[in-house]
């Protein structure tokens, strides 16, 4: 996404499009041993196989985490002292998703987003996109589609 008005960006209106939404659902959660806070459980699903997920978690520092029940060993590094976010990419993300475990210090809501990223852009009924000049190149990635849906468990 890029704000308007910056240079070296093309950008415009966009109709609103219905398209298939990432999704997380908490399976569980309950208190942690000692005082750690909590370990919760949720399932993540991209709105369409094949796509990249990121899952994005923000609220209370991670203490462990796991995916599809294999620990992940490697430390978060946070940007800061304050820090809470905490994230994952799944590439060419399965329909069935993942279930993410996590144990978290503290019992405050924590957010989780699920951004669901499609190469090219989206059908829209009545709209014909024309092709780019060749002198004109997309950056990165090139075009995207992204759907993103945000939870608080």
């Amino acid at each position: 996404l890029s704000p308007a008005g910056v240079p070296g960006y093309l950008n415009g209106e966009a109709p609103v499009v219905e398209l298939a939404a990432p999704a997380a659902t908490l399976v569980s959660s309950a208190p942690a041993g000692g005082d750690q806070g909590r370990t919760l459980t949720f399932r993540v699903a991209p709105g369409q196989e094949g796509h990249t997920l990121t899952v994005w978690v923000n609220g209370a520092h991670v203490l462990d985490q796991a995916i599809d029940g294999r620990r992940i060993r490697v430390a978060a590094t946070p940007r800061a002292s304050d820090d809470t976010a905490w994230t994952a990419d799944f590439v060419n993300a399965a329909a069935a998703g993942a279930a993410i475990t996590l144990t978290v210090k503290g019992t405050t809501p924590l957010t989780v987003a699920v951004i669901d990223r499609s190469p090219g852009l989206p059908d829209i009924p009545g709209r014909t996109f024309t092709p780019r000049p060749p002198s004109v190149v997309p950056v990165h990635t090139g075009d995207l589609t992204i759907v993103r849906r945000t939870y608080t468990f």
